[in-house]
């Protein structure tokens, strides 16, 4: 369907920096962004913000986009003072925009508009906040109250609190207007329209539509619609929106959706917006209309649509909801969204709404042409905030804008891609430039908005009919976007330090109250006020706090003399010189910049014009050298260009090595078009022409160290780079020596990753074949001075450059006596080109000279500006025309004063800080991010300190590394958290996923482990994200090593010899041929570490040279070790974790010293096998009859403990110094057992607080114990120590070693003496321990080792090779020594105390995805370990290790289910998370369970899940049927019609036979608990005792296929199990469920086995329960407890439920149910089943008539209280019940239903009923019996409601009562038939009491139908409804009476 098309023709605005649609359009290309500090005068910072976004009644986001300078002319509009004081200001805005609208249509003041015809439709929510905060001044009261109350607390007499309060009225009232006639009205938000057309004096209808953020979109739909219908002639259409006050500002923040950080949109950080505010108003006609009157036509809108999300979240948007938006848009334009290439959003910015929005667009367009285009996508709100209800119309505006322009405008506010927009799958894309139209496709756009509420509208625009297309970019265009820059220079000069001192300060009154964009105009205003004075100034910033901030520090640094500040870091400069400074030029050589597009070339047209003009390559490797030289030459050339156009020139410059050539073009020698040539000339021939095998290194020494270092090898120098830096130049093999001497004598040596030995001799070739290219150059004299890299001298102008060119490829680069000439030269310094090599290299070389690199790379402005930044403050002279030219730069006040609308509530005086602060005190301001830069220089203890001294106020000197935050500060954990967080993200650091104890941590610890995290870090630990299982969790593994079958590889040898560098001691028998073996094995290239039995310490620094070389080589070298016994393994995990792409195998043989050569070739061919089969890591055995093995973790089954083997008699010797992990183990083992505890540690207790409180805990625990000094690593200390003990408590008989050392360090720092360190206190410890104790005397040895041993750990080879190695020596000791127990505990860290916890290795830890051991936890393993003897010698003690590929966790195969198909995380034996994706095709039950128009997963099927999933993680062969307890269905599963749904099962073993289980659905993003239950697999046998059912009475008569489902009952086909009732009363269910239904639960494609019964049937059993609850539905909420019944033990057929109801709580009810076999055996009992009502139908009918008796009796107890059982019987179906016995009978068979069983009734003579035991009534009418049964006076009654005449109705009732009727009648709203026939049966009950008065009157009539009458002290219920198969209502009626 296609609509006619409206017009915009006009378009006024008042929006932040933008006052119309010109300024607007030119704000979008430019990505002016309008965001402030917002204002005090709108709301004080100091009573509203918060970085705690927790904070109550505060936010905590400064910024906000806010009109500047608007003022409304009252005066133009003629209106009265009184009436513009009243009135919010959103109405006289809005006014003024829309005046300017008209005027922009051709419509001024109206004129020439049918007025009669014309509309106005604008979006506003809550007026503004003007009118809202005026009301404060109807609140006196309230303010007068509660202070008076609050002065008498305090005594103050009301004479003076009266005076008081009568002066603070006049105060408090003066900034609001007084309330007139006006105030009512100009505080409406429909008036804001009202007063447009009373303005205009328009007739077609005005009025406001509030949609919340979709309001200003939603009343351009209104008006389209209505001018499509012929409504209206013309529309204006729009929004205004003036809210930033508390209200919203809190409200949003509170929501957590105003930003947390910088405002993004569509971005990998959306994080919320910053609010707006503004209006914008569009004049609409017509398409035909507009160009009938020659209307100039913006653009035309051709579709619109509207939606809701119906369930969806009120403040969370859905994509389902916009999506119908979209299709209603697009249906009425009559084209496809896939047709429209440019798309402006809502992007509000915050995670969810843009993640929504994005999903929403994608799937719209994918599903209408899965081939289209990606199209853009951005939002107007990136420039000025979320303007919320004017937020649509500006961006319709922005998007009209667009199409008129025919400019699909680049987006502002965005900077890295959201995930969505990213890859091959996405859609849409952020257009990051300027772009026009694809040729192939329309010039359409669309415009979304959402509201709150869940309203979604979209609108799409079209160009005008006739426009013509523009096929290029005109040049304001490009220029306005080009000149988008990140950073602005700020430029002052004056005559004097004192006047530039002045100028500062007055900068610094204004720059707080700019704006983003006003930055840019500051420095537009500063540039054109120069006049060429002496003193300078220069400051680079990137916002107005940047500027703010530099500029406080530039005046601090000008001090009282002469200006002179270079602050390279901070962009801040200042000097005084009477002459131009010398400037001196670096070209960088090859290994500078990355090929990126740096932000000079978007800036700049000229710097385009040369990366045109040299047409590099890029999509090349950027580093390889033919790549390299040319593009690294053309960066010069650019930086040359820009720095011209800036006015910069030099006097001397020099090249390194390849940027030569780039200064003899400066020099004057070869143009740009020749220099470009020659590069690429020299890249080709320098990566083809040259000897292979070469090397280069970086020596950080001074030449003459590095020729000592050198001597003897075939190496040159190649570079003289610095003082010491040199670079040496040679074969592979002698640069691998030479850095290996280097290492070894503690120098840094590196190798250079490039292919070839260049400035050598090696590379002669190149130099012969540059000689051939040179003769093609014709090279002119040089016409400056340039200083050769080749020589280290100036040039002479006749200098024969072929010659000097041909000598640099093979000679040595002098850059190093060069850099020292251009010093000489030169009082500034730049380095032109990419990257800042040079940079850094020249700061050594002359310190005292200024260097700055302008690097053409870089993705910010800020290095070119602070290179004219430095180059003016130096006195250059500085043409910066360069840097404004085509920008917009608009006029700021000239007085600086900046006017902003001002809310009446912040005129309120300022009051002290103390007098400010909150009843709940503010945590303090975190520390920007900013003062990262601040502090760049710093280290990052130096900054942790500076926090901490700033957050408690002492100087900093009294911060030490050595201060406790908590003990010495008094700081609280959570702030010390927050000290921590904020120097990781100032220092752009991973953060601390686990924190560490801090009261046990100093801040120099801190800053360590804030050091060694970042040095491990890899790319991708920030964006690690686990999935939660049900909670975190510590279970001990056994460590096994397992059989396996010898691998069998592709061995097909290579077609060349892979490079393979061997380390082993000398003479190993298996190195060399190993590593020739490998070489032609076809692996790859590799490094080969060969290891003798049993290392040592001494083999330490082999280690490490191998680990290195693997570090070295390139991506994908394979690392092999072959060992036996203590060997590298610790060493090689740990590298394979550092190094990911190292392919890494771990050989273990029998014999690593054969020398039979059949041995040996044995030996080869075993490991080359191995390498062969390794994809990524592998670890074996052989033993020597060569089975292999490989090691298993396996988790340790819980059994029961016999006890501590220690009793008071023994010794039990703990190293580790009393502290820590292992004085908490020690102390517990000593409280279980009595053993005496003997402490060997280094420190003295008089000095260790930690030390001496642990050993006064012992004391009290009354453990008998000594300390001893002793240094585990010195064997005398510790045996002189131990014979101490000893003589005082006899011999030791149980070891704790636990004594560790460590220091983490990445392999690449890792020193031989800190390894070996790390090695003697585990190594030399234990052995030291062992050779001082009686080893036969031992019963037991404990060795604390770590998980770090058994998978390595990121920056620990030390320490894992260290616990390795202790777990080997305490598995040979249990061996050697059968009568201890020795059991090697590797724990993963423990996250409450220990030496990881203050290292730091918890963050560490979790980064890798390994959970910590809380305390407790691990106390209660070691003490269930110790106590089982049959546990295993080597156990793992860890939770999760997701992140270690190391770690040999057992893996098992899952069983084919239909719920565990697709598994996430497992750990066998302890926790398995599965996904599984259902919709109605793989999931046809849902079909059958369809609730609403939504599919609802069942809880039965949900069980079936939970159990297949729960006996999975058990991994048991057979599990009996599991009790299932606590049971909670907290959240429905939905599944969308056609859609699907993932859900994701969580389950954790809690022992052998108990999971629970957790089902959570991608509808929540899997963030809250769904259904949540306990499994125990132990189930009673039997359940209880058989019961038959012996109730003499027939089945209720109901038939529930026909009668039920489909009405009552919602449940599809497969649930269709009630077969029949035996008893369906208010509070107990008889029922019959079916068992015997074949039906497919699963599509075919999927397993079909599922663990339990019949879910049909079980689902039957709960909603067989409705017969209670008949009007409403009733779901499931839990179960306390469910015994299942075993597949087949139900009858075939059918069995019986018995459910009683136990209690109700308003709509829930709770019930235990027996689910019996025919013969009355127990097979599944329900315990505490709790249902709710929903979708309650009141009452509703018509009724199947065996229901009502439920319902009926839930209804008199509310309405009478007390209790009755109340039963309707229908008649027998086609048998008439007409005479006296046969109602009888059917009275009998009624009562006896109510109390279920048969009754006989007893008649009086005057008719009523009687029986033992009970009260009875019973009534008849309408085929039905009503049957009571309860005790009192009770009666009941049943009519049918027919129309009868007046007449009759008066001789039935009499007049009194009619008037009674008449009153139900109008009360109840039902016809008199209805209420006289309610009457009557009152009547009847009140009768069948024996009283014959006729005195009724209404007591109640409820909105349900109920009506309640009195007779004395009886009251009677009366319901009327319909029931099946009867045309009339039928009327009930129940008496209850008081006793007389």
């Amino acid at each position: 369907m296609s609509v006619e098309r409206i017009s915009i023709v006009g378009i006024g605005l008042r929006y932040p920096d933008a006052g119309s649609p010109d300024e607007l359009w030119e704000n979008v290309l430019a990505g002016r962004r309008a965001f402030r500090r917002l204002p005090d005068e709108r709301m004080n910072l100091e009573d509203y913000y918060s970085p705690d976004a927790g904070a109550p009644d505060r936010f905590y986001a400064k910024k906000a986009a806010v009109l500047r300078d608007y003022e409304f002319d009252r005066i133009k509009y003629k209106v009265a003072g009184s009436t513009f004081r009243s009135t919010d200001t959103t109405h006289w805005l809005a006014l003024d925009v829309a005046a300017q609208a008209l005027a922009d249509a051709g419509f001024p003041e109206g004129e020439g508009l049918p007025r009669s015809a014309t509309g106005v439709v604008i979006g506003n929510s809550l007026t503004g906040e003007f009118s809202r905060a005026n009301i404060m001044r109807l609140r006196w009261p309230y303010v007068r109250r509660t202070i008076a109350a609050a002065l008498a607390e305090r005594g103050w007499a009301d004479g003076d609190t009266a005076e008081f309060l009568h002066d603070l009225e006049a105060q408090y009232k003066a900034p609001f207007p007084e309330i007139d006639e006006d105030t009512l009205a100009g505080g409406l938000a429909n008036t804001i329209a009202g007063r447009v057309c009373n303005f205009f004096d328009f007739g077609g209808g005005g009025f406001t539509v509030d949609g919340a953020c979709s309001s200003s979109l939603l009343s351009v739909v209104t008006a389209a619609n209505a001018l499509s219908e012929g409504d209206l002639d013309v529309a204006i259409a729009g929004g205004v929106d003036l809210s930033i006050d508390p209200f919203e500002v809190i409200g949003f923040a509170k929501t957590g959706a105003l930003a947390k950080r910088e405002m993004k949109v569509y971005d990998a950080d959306s994080n919320g917006f910053w609010p707006g505010e503004g209006s914008g108003m569009l004049v609409l006609m017509r398409e035909d209309d507009a160009i009938a009157q020659g209307k100039r036509i913006y653009a035309s809108i051709g579709g619109w649509g509207v939606s809701s999300d119906g369930k969806g979240g009120i403040t969370r948007p859905e994509a389902s909801g916009h999506r119908l938006a979209l299709k209603r848009a697009y249906d009425k334009a009559g084209y496809g969204v896939e047709t429209v290439s440019y798309f402006e959003g809502h992007g509000t910015g915050t995670a969810l709404g843009d993640a929504t929005e994005i999903e929403a667009l994608s799937t719209a367009r994918r599903d209408a042409d899965p081939l289209a285009d990606r199209a853009a996508l951005s939002t107007i709100k990136g420039n000025i905030g979320h303007t919320k209800a004017a937020a649509g119309v500006a961006g319709l505006i922005k998007a009209t804008l667009a199409v008129y322009h025919q400019v699909i405008p680049p987006a502002t506010g965005h900077f890295d891609p959201h995930e969505s927009l990213v890859g091959d799958s996405a859609r849409m894309y952020v257009p990051a430039d300027a772009g026009l139209w694809p040729s192939d496709h329309p010039v359409r756009a669309g415009v979304s908005a959402m509201g709150f509420g869940g309203i979604n509208s979209h609108v799409t625009v079209t160009e005008a009919p006739g426009a013509a297309r523009r096929k290029e970019l005109d040049e304001k265009t490009r220029s306005l976007v080009a000149g988008r820059q990140d950073s602005e220079l700020l430029l002052l000069d004056a005559d004097d330090a004192a006047s530039l001192r002045g100028r500062v300060s007055g900068l610094l009154e204004v720059v707080p109250k700019l704006s983003f964009a006003e930055l840019s105009d500051l420095a537009g205003t500063l540039s054109a006020e120069l006049s060429g004075k002496p003193v300078r100034a220069a400051v680079v910033a990137t916002n107005p706090e940047d500027a703010e901030r530099k500029l406080a520090k530039l005046l601090d640094l000008l001090g009282e003399g002469e200006p002179e500040v270079f602050s390279a870091g901070e962009g801040i400069f200042a000097g005084s010189r009477a002459k131009g400074p010398k400037i001196g030029f670096l070209f960088p050589g090859q290994g500078s910049g990355h090929g990126t597009v740096g932000a000079v070339r978007k800036r700049f047209a000229g710097a385009d014009d040369i990366y045109r003009a040299a047409g590099l390559s890029t999509g090349a490797d950027q580093v390889s050298t033919d790549v390299a030289q040319p593009r690294i030459v053309t960066g010069s050339l650019v930086g040359l260009r820009v720095l011209k156009s800036l006015g910069i020139e030099a006097q001397t410059a020099a090249g390194h090595s390849l940027g030569e050539l780039t200064a003899l073009h400066w020099g004057g020698a070869l143009t740009e078009r020749e220099v470009l040539k020659l590069a690429k000339i020299r890249g080709k021939v320098m990566a083809t022409a040259s000897a292979g095998n070469g090397a280069m290194a970086g020596i950080a020494a001074a030449p003459n160290v590095v020729e000592r270092i050198a001597d003897g090898e075939d190496v040159v120098i190649a570079g003289y780079n610095a003082p010491e830096q040199t670079v040496l130049s040679g074969p592979a093999d002698a640069i691998e020596r030479v850095v290996a001497s280097a290492r070894a004598e503690g120098v840094t040596a590196t190798r250079i990753n490039v292919s070839h030995a260049f400035h050598s001799p090696a590379v002669e070739p190149a130099a012969e074949a540059m000689t051939e290219e040179l003769a093609a150059f014709d090279f002119a004299r040089l016409d400056r001075p340039v200083v050769s890299t080749v020589t280290g001298d100036v040039l002479h102008a006749a200098e024969d450059l072929r010659d000097l060119l041909r000598d640099q490829v093979v000679l040595p680069v002098r850059f190093r006596e060069a850099a020292a000439k251009v010093a000489e030269r030169s009082d500034l310094v730049i380095e032109v080109g990419p990257g800042r090599v040079l940079t850094g290299l020249f700061g050594e070389i002359a310190p005292g000279i200024p260097v700055l690199a302008i690097d053409t790379d870089s993705p910010t402005l800020a290095a070119v500006l602070k290179v004219a930044g430095a180059a003016f403050a130096f006195g250059a002279p500085l043409e910066t025309s360069a840097l404004f030219a085509g920008r917009v730069v608009r006029s700021l006040p000239v007085d600086g004063e900046f006017s902003f609308l001002a809310s009446p509530c912040e005129a309120a005086p300022s009051i002290g800080a103390e007098l400010a602060r909150d009843r709940v005190a503010e945590p303090a301001e975190a520390a920007a991010a900013g003062e990262a830069s601040e502090n760049g220089g710093s280290s990052t203890l130096d900054l942790l300190r500076k926090l901490a001294s700033e957050r408690v106020e002492l100087p900093l000197e009294a911060v030490t590394a050595d201060t406790h935050p908590l003990d010495d500060l008094h700081l609280s954990s959570i702030t010390v958290g927050q000290l921590v967080n904020d120097v990781t993200r100032a220092l752009g650091r991973p953060a601390l996923e686990g924190m560490p104890n801090f009261a046990t941590v100093c801040l120099g610890e801190l800053a360590e482990m804030i050091d060694e995290l970042a040095q491990t870090a890899k790319p991708a630990d920030s964006n690690q994200a686990e999935v939660a299982g049900v909670g975190p969790w510590v279970r001990p593994f056994a460590v096994e090593y397992v059989v396996a079958p010898k691998p069998a590889p592709d061995l097909t040898p290579g077609i060349s010899t892979a490079e393979w560098t061997a380390f082993a001691p000398a003479g190993h028998p298996l190195a060399e041929p190993l590593r020739a073996a490998l070489a032609n094995a076809g692996v790859g290239d590799g490094v080969l570490l060969c290891l003798n039995e049993d290392s040592d310490a001494d083999d330490v620094g082999l280690f490490l040279d191998a680990g290195r070389a693997v570090l070295a080589a390139p991506n994908g070298t394979r690392f092999v070790v072959v060992q036996h016994g203590l060997g590298a393994s610790g060493l090689a995990k740990t590298l394979r974790l550092e190094d990911p792409s190292a392919r890494t195998t771990i050989v273990d043989l029998a014999d690593v010293d054969p020398v039979d050569p059949g041995a040996i070739g044995a030996a080869v061919s075993t490991v080359v096998t191995e390498v062969a089969a390794t994809n990524d890591f592998s670890e074996v055995r052989y033993d020597s009859a060569g089975v292999r093995t490989v090691p298993k973790l396996g988790a340790l089954k819980p059994s029961e403990s016999e006890g501590t083997p220690l009793g008071t008699d023994d010794v039990l010797l703990v190293t580790g110094g009393g502290k820590g992990i292992t004085a908490e183990s020690a102390l517990a083992l000593a409280k279980d057992s009595g053993a005496k505890l003997a402490l060997l540690g280094r420190s003295d207790p008089a000095d260790d607080a930690e030390l001496s409180e642990n050993l006064g805990r012992m004391a009290a625990a009354g453990i008998t114990y000594r300390y001893e000094r002793a240094d585990v690593t010195d064997d005398r200390q510790v045996a002189d120590a131990i014979g101490r003990i000893q003589a005082e408590f006899g011999p030791v008989t149980a070891v704790l070693h636990g004594a560790g050392r460590n220091e983490p360090a990445a392999l690449f720092s890792l020193t031989e003496e800190t390894f070996r360190k790390t090695l003697a206190p585990k190594i030399g410890g234990l052995n030291a321990v062992l050779d001082a104790v009686d080893k036969d005397k031992i019963k037991l040895l404990v060795t604390f080792g770590s998980i770090i041993g058994r998978a390595g750990l990121r920056g620990e080879a030390h320490y894992a090779t260290a616990n390795d190695w202790m777990t080997e020596l305490t598995v040979r000791f249990g061996r050697e020594h059968p009568q201890a127990r020795a059991i090697a505990l590797e724990w993963s860290v423990w996250s409450g105390t220990g030496m990881g916890e203050k290292l730091g290795v918890v963050s560490a830890l979790m980064r890798d995805g390994i959970t910590p051991i809380p305390t407790e936890e691990g106390i209660e393993i070691l003490r269930q370990v110790v106590g089982d003897p049959a546990a295993p010698s080597v156990l793992v003690v860890c939770g999760r290790t997701a992140g270690l590929a190391t770690l040999p966790v057992e893996k098992r195969e899952l069983p084919l289910n239909r719920f565990v198909d697709r598994a996430v995380v497992h750990y066998p034996g302890v926790e398995l998370i599965t996904e599984a994706d259902l919709s109605a095709g793989s999931d046809p039950y849902l079909a059958d369970h369809l609730l609403d128009g939504q599919l609802l997963f069942p809880a039965v099927i949900g069980m079936e899940a939970m159990t297949q999933v729960a006996k999975a993680t058990l991994a048991a062969e057979s599990l009996p049927a599991p009790v299932f307890s606590d049971v909670e269905f907290l959240r429905p599963i939905i599944v969308s019609p056609g859609g699907s749904t993932t859900i994701r099962l969580a389950a954790l073993a809690r022992d052998a036979e108990t999971v629970d289980v957790v089902l959570r659905s991608g509808e929540t993003g899997f963030s809250a608990d769904h259904f949540r239950a306990r499994l125990r697999f132990s189930r009673p046998d039997p359940l209880g005792e058989p019961v038959v059912r012996d109730v003499a009475l027939p089945p209720v008569p109901v038939d529930p296929t026909t009668e039920l489902y489909g009405t009552v009952l919602f449940q599809g086909k497969r649930f269709q199990r009630v077969t029949g009732y035996h008893r369906a009363s208010a509070r107990h269910a008889v029922a019959e469920i079916a068992t015997g239904a074949e039906v497919d639960w699963f599509a075919p494609f999927l397993p079909q086995e599922q663990l339990l019964a019949d879910p049909g049937t079980r689902d039957a059993m709960m909603h067989a329960i409705q017969c209670c609850v008949p009007d409403a539905t009733l779901l499931p909420q839990g179960i306390e407890r469910l015994y299942l019944a075993e597949p087949g033990e139900q009858h075939p057929e059918y069995v019986l439920l018995d459910a009683r109801e136990r209690s109700q709580d308003g709509d829930s009810y709770l019930y235990d149910l027996d689910v019996r076999n025919p013969d009355g055996k127990l097979v599944e009992r329900w315990e505490g089943l709790k249902l709710r009502a929903v979708r309650k139908r009141d009452g509703a009918g018509p009724w199947v008539p065996s229901m009502l008796g439920s319902y009926l009796e839930r209804s008199a107890e509310r309405l009478l209280g007390s209790s009755r059982a109340i039963v309707v019987e229908p008649d027998p179906v086609g048998v008439p019940v007409e005479t006296t016995p046969e109602r009888r009978a059917q009275t009998a068979l009624a009562a006896g239903r109510a109390v279920d069983a048969p009754l006989e009734i007893r008649y009086r003579p005057d008719g009523k009923p009687e029986a033992d035991g009970v009260e009875v009534s019973a009534s008849h009418s309408a085929d039905l019996t009503l049957a009571i049964a309860g005790s009192g006076r009770i009666a009941c009654d049943v009519e049918t409601a027919i129309e009868r005449t007046p007449e009759d109705w008066a001789g039935l009732l009499g007049e009194d009562l009619l008037s009674v009727g008449e009153l139900l009648a109008a009360d109840a709203r039902e016809p008199l038939s209805v209420a006289h026939t309610r009457v009557w049966s009152a009547l009847e009950c009140v009768r069948k009491t024996g009283d014959m008065t006729q005195a009724l009157t209404v007591h109640r009539v409820d909105p349900d139908g109920w009506a309640v009458l009195s007779h004395g002290n009886a009251r009677i219920a009366t319901w009327a409804t319909t029931v099946n198969d009867r045309t009339d209502p039928v009327v009930f009626a129940v008496l209850q009476g008081e006793e007389d």
